[in-house]
């Protein structure tokens, strides 16, 4: 589709959510408080986009009514790979830990579960993976093996959190104009992308997939010295740490 096909297609969505009815028939608009939830959860994943070599064909989106209320896009197919799969793990958990961060959500959206679901899939493989990493069963056969699994895969989940949790914590500034955005817009691609993702400040422990076939296009520190909390719990950027990303021309192919 061209650019002012899609821009006008944008324009139609954006006045068909605001006329009731040109609706389709037993479509209703979500609340302000759900809007505001979705925006925050897809702004989470965008976030994680910043991760990526090139933001080529990435894109994020809202829809103010229905029950699929939000999606973002990436090439997966070319993330087939360890890194790639825990930069999945991490983007997946980067949705609902996003409401926490702008709205203090301590009860996840509906969104959640499925998230959930895809990041036990992606750690069952990324384990399995590991050629030292942590052991997990490929088959359990008893309650005890079972046990075993889930307790690894709730240990795994956990310390993933931690570090998406902090990367949104440093980036929080970052994270509320995407969600901002999503709300104005209702979908960003790679041209509204760019400078909203300018600035951002990657944290230890991150993924970063490579994808064959791309330059790299954002420049991060790779310090593993561990990021600085601030009275109160607020984690504070550390410059030995983490190094704002760069977006100028010729960044990417």
């Amino acid at each position: 589709m061209s650019g002012s096909r899609l821009n006008l297609s944008r324009l139609l969505q954006r006045f068909r959510d605001r006329v009731p009815w040109l609706r389709p028939a037993g479509v209703r608009p979500i609340s302000p408080e759900q809007l505001a939830r979705t925006c925050a959860h897809e702004a989470g994943h965008a976030l994680m986009f910043s991760l990526l070599p090139s933001l080529a064909r990435c894109n994020a989106s809202v829809r103010p009514e229905g029950t699929s209320r939000g999606h973002v896009y990436y090439p997966r197919k070319s993330l087939n790979n360890i890194t790639g799969l825990l930069f999945e793990m991490q983007l997946t958990l980067a949705g609902r830990e996003a409401e926490r961060t702008l709205l203090w959500e301590t009860e996840y959206g509906t969104g959640s579960i499925s998230d959930l679901k895809d990041f036990e899939y992606d750690a069952r493989d990324w384990c399995l993976l590991q050629d030292d990493g942590p052991l997990l069963l490929a088959a359990a056969t008893s309650d005890a093996e079972a046990g075993y699994n889930a307790r690894l895969l709730r240990q795994l989940r956990q310390e993933q959190i931690d570090l998406v949790r902090t990367f949104l914590e440093v980036n929080r500034d970052v994270l509320q104009k995407l969600a901002d955005a999503l709300d104005k817009h209702r979908f960003l691609d790679e041209e509204h992308l760019t400078p909203l993702l300018s600035g951002v400040i990657v944290t230890p422990g991150l993924a970063r997939p490579t994808q064959p076939g791309f330059a790299p296009a954002l420049q991060v520190a790779t310090s593993r010295q561990p990021a600085c909390h601030a009275p109160g719990g607020q984690p504070q950027a550390v410059k030995a740490a983490a190094q704002p990303l760069q977006h100028g021309p010729g960044a990417r192919q």
